[in-house]
């Protein structure tokens, strides 16, 4: 019994509720809730001998193996679908994307000085003296979905008629007007 009770341990309570022990015409332990194999016999796991035990365990263990190849492939598939929806997506987001830009010339830098002329426009319209203005550094600029951005360092008056350096990120339609800056501390 104490063999019995050794090699029990190893199969799960929970498998046991479900899975049959069946001894086939040829020998082999099958496990399973239903019959497998033609002519096999239910076995009551406290009837087996040490040999039929260790089949018994070595066939509950291909069962769960099997099992969880099963639940493996199932999560596979799972994952498999996601990443066909995710491309899905992404190939929309790209066409959407696409067609915002469609037929419009590229903004760019300029090649002279790095600058943005959508940019420095808006800047003669909003700082509060224009002819101030100086531009001192600006970034490539990024191309994104909804547009373009760039940051852009710069020196011009404030309300008190000293110069200060301001540093901000331009954000621009693809038509190239700024829609929004964003400054930088």
């Amino acid at each position: 019994m104490k063999k019995t009770f050794l090699l029990l341990a190893f199969v799960s309570s929970a498998a046991l509720a479900d899975q049959y022990a069946w001894k086939c015409p040829d020998g082999s332990i099958e496990v399973g809730p239903r019959k497998s194999c033609l002519g096999g016999v239910r076995r009551d796991i406290d009837d087996m001998n040490a040999a039929e035990m260790n089949a018994y365990v070595k066939a509950q263990r291909n069962a769960d193996e099997a099992a969880k190849l099963v639940e493996r492939k199932r999560q596979l598939a799972a994952e498999a679908s996601r990443q066909r929806e995710q491309a899905e997506q992404n190939r929309n987001i790209s066409t959407a994307c696409a067609a915002a830009f469609a037929g419009k010339p590229p903004i760019t830098n300029s090649a002279w000085d790095g600058s943005v002329p959508g940019v420095e426009r808006y800047l003669q319209m909003t700082l509060k003296d224009p002819d101030s203005y100086k531009g001192i550094e600006w970034s490539p600029i990024a191309k994104g979905c909804e547009g373009y951005s760039v940051r852009h360092k710069y020196r011009a008056k404030n309300s008190f008629g000293g110069y200060v350096t301001n540093e901000a990120v331009f954000m621009l339609n693809p038509d190239g007007i700024v829609t929004g800056s964003l400054p930088m501390r």
